[in-house]
């Protein structure tokens, strides 16, 4: 189960809640299995459990994430199902392994190994939850689902009416996402229907003439509001259009949809015309001498954001050991991000909850994501090149991901050296070689732990020695480990998507977060003031272009 020859030690992980941090009782961030259990059938939380490896976290909640994992399981279930009977012979291995282990997360999701997959999966928890508020009772979500073709009859089972009745909880508690929840009107609103005996020309004349005799800046607003508003006339004929027969609405739609496009674009001219004016205006009004010397002061000094003078100290200590700096799109592909880095597609980091996704998709390079990492340059690079490569690839990475410690938009800087000669202990020397001279301090000591990355084999956590025992932590002190970095040395399938030969050139491979290293060099809290914007931070945590930082957040001219 954990990859290891027995003995081996029982490790575990936390259990988080999206957004509060790992589930503790002594500070508040829980919830307990029967709670849950009101809201959701039982095989999908063990399903939750079974896919998981025993020493990763996990992250949940009862709101987004419960729903996206009811669709995954969901589809994990269909696919069980319709590859039952097939031979996994004709598989490769990694087809073959990514199937036993669906296969073994839904067997051990049910009560028994031996029990059957209840149909109820074929009806979608998102569509079903839809359902549950729009109609009236089971009876009529039974009838609406035989309709669609979810099921083949009215005369459900006791666990499809347990899974309804489920959804039922879940929407009436203070879990249910806010954007899922529908609100339906009682009755109709006679006297809006009157709205619809109107005239294309009549309507566009009115309101063309407003625009045309407007003003100022504020009254075109106006307008745009009064019209195109969430309340305007526009946008209310398009609210209406649903409660009309088929004909009217293919006769009236394109005409109301045309009136407004057409308004929204003489709305944009004109507020563009009076902008011209108060620019032309102020290009009259203001003269500034832009020979005068600039006056300095506080609020006009310029300061280096502590990401960037960290990525400018990284930069220097690996161009001094002989490494380039290599560069990459913000905007991947699918192949680039996770294919060729040997992530599986069954990996949780593919799910919506974790990627960016773009609709955006090619048939051979699959779907546009924001790059959750920056090893998508690694291969980009040794594409282009011939081996042997030595280089860093820094830059802003992209994940579902907000708490004191992780924010949507971070920085991460990875490291790849790949020659015929390469191997773990180069590895070694190189952190410890960089970690010495970041954090100043000689002979800095790590340790380096088993782990799992699909790009790396063997994997590895990288610790460095601290002290915590003060009010400060202390790099390169102390008997505790504090870790810094994940690294291994780089898989083979990685090369291979890279043409270059397994056989003759290996190679390893790190990565650190720019901002987690600012924090713990500089004494910096929380990362999401990183991104706050706010001045007075900035004149507190930043940098003079004359400054020379160190450990102790001194700074000598």
């Amino acid at each position: 189960m954990f990859g290891h020859e027995p003995p081996f030690p029982l490790t575990y992980e936390w259990i988080s809640l999206k957004g509060e941090g790992a589930m503790s009782s002594s500070s508040g961030v829980t919830i307990g299995p029967m709670d849950v259990l009101e809201l959701v059938p039982s095989e999908i939380l063990r399903y939750l459990i079974a896919r998981s490896k025993p020493n990763k976290h996990l992250e949940f909640n009862t709101g987004d994430l419960l729903l996206n994992l009811a669709d995954e399981y969901e589809r994990v279930c269909q696919s069980v199902v319709d590859s039952k009977g097939e031979s996994l012979d004709e598989l490769t291995k990694r087809q073959r392994v990514l199937k036993e282990e669906a296969i073994g997360s839904v067997i051990y999701s049910q009560i028994t190994s031996d029990s059957e997959i209840d149909e109820s999966y074929k009806v979608p928890f998102r569509h079903l939850s839809m359902l549950a508020q729009i109609r009236a009772n089971d009876s009529d979500v039974f009838n609406a689902l035989e309709k669609s073709g979810y099921i083949n009859s009215t005369k459900q089972n006791e666990k499809f009416k347990e899974k309804l009745s489920k959804i039922r909880c879940w929407i009436e508690s203070e879990h249910f996402p806010y954007d899922l929840k529908i609100n339906i009107n009682q009755s109709i609103d006679k006297n809006s229907l009157s709205d619809f005996d109107f005239k294309y020309e009549v309507y566009l004349l009115e309101i063309l003439q407003k625009i045309e005799s407007a003003e100022s800046d504020d009254t075109v607003e106006e307008i745009r509001i009064s019209e195109l508003g969430k309340k305007g006339r526009i946008s209310k004929l398009l609210g209406e259009l649903g409660k009309l027969n088929q004909d009217e609405r293919r006769k009236l739609g394109p005409e109301i949809n045309g009136l407004k496009n057409t308004v929204l674009e003489k709305i944009q001219e004109k507020k563009e015309f009076f902008l011209d004016q108060i620019l032309s205006k102020k290009l009259l009004e203001e003269k500034i001498d832009v020979t005068l010397p600039v006056k300095s002061s506080q609020n006009t000094n310029g300061r280096i954001h502590p990401v960037s003078q960290v990525l400018d100290e990284i930069t220097e200590i690996f161009g001094s050991l002989g490494y380039e700096i290599a560069d990459g799109p913000d905007i991947e592909t699918e192949y680039y991000n996770f294919n060729a880095l040997n992530i599986p597609e069954s990996h949780p980091a593919r799910q919506m909850h974790d990627t960016f996704y773009f609709d955006e998709f090619d048939k051979d390079q699959g779907q546009s994501v924001l790059r959750t990492h920056t090893s998508p340059v690694q291969v980009r690079t040794m594409e282009e090149g011939e081996p042997p490569f030595r280089f860093i690839s820094p830059g802003r990475t992209y994940r579902c991901d907000s708490d004191q410690t992780h924010t949507p938009m971070f920085h991460q800087i990875e490291g790849l050296s790949v020659d015929k000669e390469t191997n773990l202990g180069h590895l070694k020397w190189t952190l410890e070689t960089f970690l010495s001279s970041f954090f100043e301090i000689k002979n800095t000591k790590i340790q380096m732990r088993p782990s799992y990355f699909p790009f790396t084999e063997p994997s590895l956590e990288i610790d460095v020695l601290c002290d915590r025992s003060g009010p400060v932590l202390k790099i390169g002190e102390g008997s505790d480990w504090l870790e810094v970095a994940g690294a291994g040395m780089v898989h083979p399938n990685v090369l291979k998507s890279a043409n270059i030969d397994p056989d003759i050139y290996q190679g390893f491979a790190f990565g650190f977060g720019l901002d987690r290293l600012a924090q713990l060099k500089y004494g910096i809290p929380d990362l999401r003031t990183f991104f706050s914007g706010d001045i007075r931070w900035l004149r507190h945590y930043g940098f003079s272009a004359l400054d020379i930082p160190t450990l102790s957040r001194g700074l000598k001219k």
